[in-house]
Order: structure tokens, then C-alpha cells, then sequence
């Protein structure tokens, strides 16, 4: 993944093959798209999030797979953060790209599972297959399958990331950046009016597992506060299975407020 969230990717072609963008136009395949069609094959690395939005794109694709009877199989791939479940499910009545699924922030599913989960919830009509993978455990972390790491999207450069990503990525609702555009994405969070030495303070003295925390500044290059001195947090995940990122993500809520200047 080297295309940043939000930008429209466009179709193109490969050797006179037309490649279809789910993330244009339209987010769901089309009678155009599927056209003579036999098989959909889903073959994407997810993180393990609920807002991360590949799962919502399969989810669209197994709908539109079974109201044309075409079999859908996954290629399945390990959840990057493990077995681990945070947060609150959704709500009802709420539905988006971004929250498409009812399940925790921090599902803990592979694709393969969620596609199961997803055919049983809907009760949809569909010829799924999930290809299994070999000697995974559910309670692995992606450094613990021998694969090596590639960044699933530009902003989740590191496993760090990724299990900081269901917690911090919740930020992205509000006025406080999570460090896109800066060298630590998800690792960091802050604001120029923060007060981070203080929030710091009470993070740590929470002493909640698995990270600890350092005042510092960036100056994004991208996002909001583009260009500005942004104070904030940087995160120090020492102890990646102990931490609970949506734990983390009220408690920095609540110390923010509470210095709101």
C-alpha cells in the first residue's frame, strides 16, 4: 500500500488486462467489472481494526458476489495484532466505509474469519471458500509468522503502528493528529495548543502496560496542521502483547481535556 486514505485511485490496464479500482468512483464492483467473471479472489493484508477500511471493500465485494452467484474465496492472511479484542462494538443503525462491520474496534479476525462471520451475519447466498494458512496460531504477532513486514498502507509503517492503530486511530475523528505526515504515524498524537508534558505526565504515572510516553514536536507535512509545530505524545511500545491501545486512546481523551487550555 503506497497511496495515502482518501485519495481516489483511478482504473488503468496491465498488458490489455483492465484492473478495476474499489477505491474511485465506486467502492463496489459493478456488472461492468464482473462481467464473465467465475471467481473473486480477495488476497489483501488487513491490520486488525475495525475502521481499516480492506475488510469493508471485501464485505461490498461478497455482496455483489452473491446476488450474481460468482464463488468468492479469500487467500487468508494473519491478523497482524494477534487474538486480542478492544473496544466497543458498533452501534445500531450505524453503517459506513469506515465502520461497516458490528464488531470490537479491535476485532481480532483474520479475513478469512471475518468473511465467515460476515456470510453467517448477513445470511447471504454465497459460494465462499477461505484458503487456510499453514502453521498460524491466532494469538501470533506479525513477527511471529517468519513474513516479512510490508507496509500495508504508507501510514502504518511498523507492527508498533499497527497495534497502536486500533486505539490512536480514533483520534482521527477529532481536532488532534495522529502524526500523518510526520516520521511517526500512530505513534504520536498531539495538537499546537496540547499540553503534552503535563498529558505525558499523567499517561505515565497511569502506568498502563506495554508503552510509555515522551512530550516532543512535529511539524506534519501532510493532514491537519500541515506545516504547524504540533506538541504532542510519542508513544514507546515496549511491550506490544500487554498493551491495550483503546485503553490508552480514553485515557489520552480524558488527560487532554482535562488540560484543555
Amino acid at each position: 500500500g503506497n497511496i495515502e486514505g482518501g485519495y481516489l485511485i483511478e482504473n488503468s490496464t496491465y498488458n490489455s488486462i483492465p484492473i478495476y479500482s474499489l477505491y474511485g468512483k465506486t467502492k463496489r464492483p459493478d456488472d461492468e467489472m464482473l462481467k464473465n467473471i467465475d471467481v473473486l479472489v480477495f488476497d489483501i493484508q488487513d491490520v486488525g481494526a475495525r475502521f481499516y477500511t480492506y475488510l469493508t471493500t471485501m464485505g461490498y465485494s461478497m455482496e455483489e458476489a452473491a446476488k450474481r452467484k460468482i464463488e468468492f474465496i479469500v487467500l487468508d492472511r494473519p491478523n497482524p495484532i494477534g487474538d486480542k479484542i478492544e473496544g466497543a462494538v458498533l452501534d445500531d443503525g450505524i453503517s459506513s466505509f469506515t465502520a461497516y462491520f458490528k464488531v470490537p474496534t479491535r476485532h481480532s479476525l483474520t479475513p478469512g474469519e471475518m468473511a465467515f462471520f460476515y456470510k453467517l451475519k448477513m445470511n447471504l447466498d454465497l459460494n465462499l471458500k477461505v484458503i487456510k494458512m499453514k502453521n498460524y496460531k491466532r494469538d501470533m504477532f506479525y513477527d511471529e509468522t517468519g513474513l516479512k513486514w510490508i507496509n500495508p498502507s504508507p501510514n502504518i509503517r511498523n507492527l508498533n503502528a499497527a497495534v497502536l492503530y486500533s486505539g490512536i486511530g480514533c483520534f482521527e475523528a477529532t481536532n488532534i493528529s495522529v502524526g500523518r505526515g510526520s516520521d511517526l504515524p500512530f505513534e504520536f498524537f498531539g495538537a499546537p495548543w496540547m499540553d503534552n508534558i503535563k498529558i505525558s505526565d499523567e499517561l505515565n504515572n497511569k502506568k498502563i502496560k506495554g508503552a510509555s510516553f515522551e512530550p516532543c514536536e512535529k511539524v506534519p507535512e501532510a493532514d491537519i496542521y500541515k506545516g504547524e509545530s504540533v506538541k504532542g505524545i510519542c508513544i514507546k511500545v515496549y511491550e506490544k502483547k500487554e498493551l491495550n491501545s483503546f485503553e490508552l486512546f480514553v485515557n489520552s481523551i480524558y488527560f487532554i481535556n482535562k488540560y484543555i487550555p
